[in-house]
C-alpha cells in the first residue's frame, strides 16, 4: 500500500503547561482523530497556528493563537513552512487533511498541484461542522471491523480480484454479496485495503434465478469493452459522472428501458469508457446462498453494509477530491462517497457484522475446497 499521512488541525482547548504536542489539545475532535491514527498505525502530524507542522511527540509551550485571526502574510508564510516539511514525502503519499477551511484550503490546493492524492472532506466547512461530524462518528470502530473482515476474506481467497480480469470460469458463489474497491482510493480506516466504493447483491425477489456472476457480468460489460447501462444501475451512474466530468455529449444516456441499434451505436463510446473505469476496480464477494427474497440475508448484509459505510452516517469512508463519483449529478453519491443510492441515510443493525464474519468463513472454506 502507498503511504498514508493524516494532517489534523490544532484546537483552542489546550493544557496550560509544556507537553508533547499530541497531549496539548483537549477537544473531543482532536482526541478522536489521534485515537484513530494511533489505532491504525498511520503517520500523523498537527497543523498548529503558532508552530506550523508538528510531530506528535514534539514538546511545545501553551499558546493562544488562531489562524483565522492572523494576517494574510502570516498565513502565507505558515503554509510555506508546512509544505516545505511535507515535501519529504514521495508522490505516492495520500494525505488526509482533517481540518476546517482555514487550516486546509491553501494546503490542499498546493498538495494537489504537487501531484499528491488528497482527501479533504471538510474543505469549505467550518470548525463546528468538523467537530459535529467527529462527535457523531460513533460507528467508526464498526467500519474498521468491516474493512478487516474484507481484508481477511480476500487474503483467504486469493486476493482482491481485478474486475477487468474476471470471467465466468472463475469460482463464484451461486448467490452472494459483492464489494467493489477502488485501487486509486486509500482508506483512513484500513492500511491494508483500498477504499470500498460500492456494495451490491442480486436475487432479492422471490423466484429470481439470477446468479452472482450474472449480476457482476452485467456491470462488467462485454469482453470487447461494451456494455448495457440500461441493465446496470452501476454503469448508469458511472456514465453520468463521466459525462459531467469530461463534458461529454450523450443525450440518450439513461433514457428508456430499451434502445434501438442506432442509439446503442452512438452510446458505444461511453459504454467503453464506463467499462474501462469499472474494470480497474477490485471486487470481493461473500457466499450468501439463501433463497431469493426481500428479507434474505443478502439483502440484510447489503443494506447494513451500505448504511455503515456511507459518509452521510459519519463513517470516515472519505473519498479523494478527484474521485469520479464527486462529479455525479446524484447528490446521494457525492455525499455518501459510494456508488450507491439506496440505504445511504439508513440506520444500521450492528448485529450484521457477526453474520458478515460468518459468511466470510463460509466463503473461505468453500473456496479452499472448490
Amino acid at each position: 500500500m502507498d503511504s498514508i499521512v493524516l494532517l489534523i488541525s490544532c484546537g483552542k482547548q489546550k493544557n496550560n503547561y509544556n507537553c508533547q504536542a499530541q497531549d496539548m489539545y483537549n477537544s473531543y475532535r482532536f482526541q478522536k482523530l489521534k485515537e484513530i491514527a494511533n489505532k491504525m498505525g498511520i503517520k500523523w502530524y498537527i497543523m498548529s497556528a503558532k508552530y506550523g507542522l508538528l510531530s506528535p511527540n514534539e514538546i511545545i509551550e501553551p499558546y493562544d493563537m488562531c489562524l483565522s485571526e492572523c494576517s494574510t502574510e502570516y498565513r502565507n508564510n505558515w503554509e510555506e513552512l508546512i509544505l516545505n516539511k511535507l515535501s519529504i514525502f514521495s508522490k505516492d503519499t495520500h494525505f488526509f487533511v482533517i481540518a476546517d477551511d482555514y487550516y486546509s484550503k491553501y494546503i490542499v490546493t498546493r498538495l494537489i498541484s504537487k501531484g499528491y492524492k488528497v482527501s479533504a472532506p471538510f474543505l469549505d466547512k467550518g470548525e463546528s461542522e468538523l467537530s459535529d461530524y467527529i462527535q457523531k462518528s460513533e460507528n467508526v470502530d464498526n467500519v474498521i471491523e468491516l474493512y478487516n473482515c474484507l481484508y481477511t476474506l480476500a487474503d483467504n481467497t486469493g486476493g482482491i480480484r481485478l474486475f477487468s480480469e474476471c470471467t465466468g470460469k472463475m469460482y463464484w458463489p451461486q448467490r452472494g454479496v459483492y464489494f467493489f474497491v477502488d485501487f486509486n482510493e486509500k482508506s483512513l480506516v484500513s492500511k491494508d485495503m483500498p477504499r470500498i466504493v460500492r456494495v451490491g447483491t442480486h436475487a432479492v425477489s422471490v423466484g429470481s434465478k439470477t446468479t452472482l456472476w450474472h449480476r457482476l457480468k452485467t456491470h462488467k460489460g462485454t469482453n470487447e469493452g461494451g456494455g448495457n447501462h440500461r441493465g446496470s444501475i452501476f454503469r448508469l451512474h458511472v456514465g453520468n459522472a463521466l459525462i459531467e466530468k469530461e463534458g461529454l455529449l450523450c443525450d440518450t444516456w439513461g433514457k428508456g428501458q430499451t434502445a434501438s441499434k442506432e442509439i446503442r451505436e452512438k452510446e458505444a463510446f461511453l459504454e467503453h469508457l464506463v467499462s474501462e473505469y469499472i474494470g480497474h476496480l477490485g471486487v470481493i464477494v461473500f457466499d450468501v446462498n439463501d433463497l431469493p427474497s426481500a428479507t434474505s440475508s443478502r439483502a440484510f448484509v447489503e443494506k447494513n453494509s451500505i448504511s455503515l459505510l456511507s459518509s452521510i452516517n459519519y463513517s470516515f469512508n472519505f473519498s479523494t477530491l478527484d474521485w469520479l463519483g464527486n462529479h455525479s449529478p446524484r447528490r446521494e453519491i457525492v455525499d455518501s462517497s459510494l456508488w450507491n443510492i439506496n440505504y445511504i441515510n439508513s440506520d444500521y443493525d450492528k448485529g450484521f457484522l457477526k453474520e458478515l464474519f460468518q459468511f466470510a468463513d463460509i466463503t473461505s472454506k468453500k473456496y479452499k475446497t472448490r
